[in-house]
């Protein structure tokens, strides 16, 4: 997952799994988030973090977690985000410039 946001900044992540709504956390040590712009750099779990990789609700994706916030989430119409810092990829805040952001373009590419 690619996400754009309006004031600009690109980050995303990679899950080991596909997201699906009602199946509680997903995803395994495998999974990390990332930022492209302005600056590149990845964020992957380490033990001791929390397993909190991926939560779909059926109004948001949640990507990370633990007791300070989401990596990043998305919400349903893909048009309004969110990033903080996050336990589980040891981010130490958004992976954009702003907490909440408004998404330009999402792009989501699947492996098989």
């Amino acid at each position: 997952i690619i996400v754009r946001a309006g004031g600009g900044g690109v980050a995303g992540a990679f899950l080991s799994e596909l997201p699906k709504p009602g199946r509680g956390v997903l995803g395994s040590g495998e999974c990390f988030v990332f930022t492209l712009a302005p600056e590149e750099k990845v964020y992957r779990w380490r033990e001791p973090q929390p397993k909190v990789f991926c939560c779909c609700e059926p109004t948001k994706l949640n990507i990370g977690g633990g007791n300070a916030g989401y990596a990043l989430r998305i919400d349903e119409c893909l048009d309004v985000g969110s990033s903080s810092a996050c336990e589980t990829f040891a981010t130490e805040g958004s992976l954009f410039d702003s907490e909440h952001f408004n998404i330009a373009s999402v792009e989501i590419i699947m492996f098989r």
